[in-house]
Parts: structure tokens; sequence; C-alpha cells
């Protein structure tokens, strides 16, 4: 049960990762961009997608996204999921 919630916080770790501070892991829509298959509007659409999240997530962290009740749910379960990775990763 331990290795499947170590598994789990890894995962979890690793997608926070992506989304906050390690941005140039953020490229899994730029692994689309090698691909012949897609169209010149899907890339700049996959690369606009990536800049949104990463915008996003960067306006959130700093508290910056607004006061409707749908943000503030936002922040409240980014804030408690960031604060249980951190209490995980201290026990582990």
């Amino acid at each position: 049960m331990l290795k499947h919630i170590y598994r789990w916080y890894q995962a979890i770790e690793q997608k926070i990762a992506m989304t906050i501070d390690l941005l140039d892991d953020f490229n899994r829509h730029d692994r689309a961009n090698h691909s012949p298959r897609l169209h010149p509007f899907q890339r700049e659409h996959h690369k606009r997608v990536a800049e949104f999240h990463k915008n996003h997530v960067a306006k959130l962290v700093m508290d910056k996204n607004g006061n409707g009740m749908l943000v503030k749910w936002e922040r409240f379960v980014y804030n408690k999921g960031k604060a249980f990775i951190k209490m995980v990763k201290q026990h582990i």
C-alpha cells in the first residue's frame, strides 16, 4: 500500500513540478510539434494551450486570478494539494 501511495505522490509531484517550477519539462505539447502529421494550426494551438497553462498556474500561485467562487475553490484545492505533497515528502 505504501508503494502505491509513493508512486501516486511521485506522479502528482511531477505534474506540479512541470507546471510550477520546471517549465522546461512542461513541453509535452511541444512533442507534438515534431510530428509531421499535425497541421500547422494544431501546432500553434498546442503552443497557445501550453502558454495558457503556464500563465494560469503563475497567476494562481501569485493569487492574481480573481475572486470568483470557482477561483476560490481552485486556489483552495491547489494550496491543500501542495501542503499535502509537502507533508508526504517530509515523511518519506
